[in-house]
């Protein structure tokens, strides 16, 4: 689909040792953390769109495909929420000690449980 993300996937393939490592190599050099809508947002953005169809096949997300013509179309896969949460604890033993810091500042900022007695105490009230 172009120009358009398909609706979120759930993996289809379960990821070996070696796919994991592979996805964290991706996601060191050409990964972003995020947020989008208050929800953390992990995307990668590569040429080839093989490489995305694989990390949504074993992760889930999707995959947008610039609709730009020429040399310089570039697709993003993205993954959201929950999945996100979980891609990045998956890949964290093989980040860089930069890469950690951001996705360590990234999982507490957007944990379900930060705020989580404030909330208790308002539907208590």
């Amino acid at each position: 689909m172009v120009g358009r993300p398909r609706t979120t996937m759930v993996a289809i393939v379960s990821p070996t040792a070696r796919d994991i490592a592979w996805a964290a190599g991706l996601y060191e050099g050409e990964g972003y953390c995020g947020f989008s809508n208050r929800t953390m947002k992990l995307a990668l953005s590569q040429k080839d769109p093989w490489i995305l169809h694989r990390l949504r096949c074993l992760f889930g997300g999707s995959v947008w495909v610039n609709p730009t013509e020429g040399t310089g179309r570039v697709s993003q896969w993205r993954i959201f929420g929950a999945r996100a949460h979980g891609f990045a604890l998956t890949i964290y033993s093989y980040l860089s000690p930069r890469r950690r810091i951001q996705v360590t500042r990234m999982l507490a900022t957007t944990s379900p449980y930060n705020n989580w007695p404030q909330q208790k105490a308002r539907r208590a009230g």
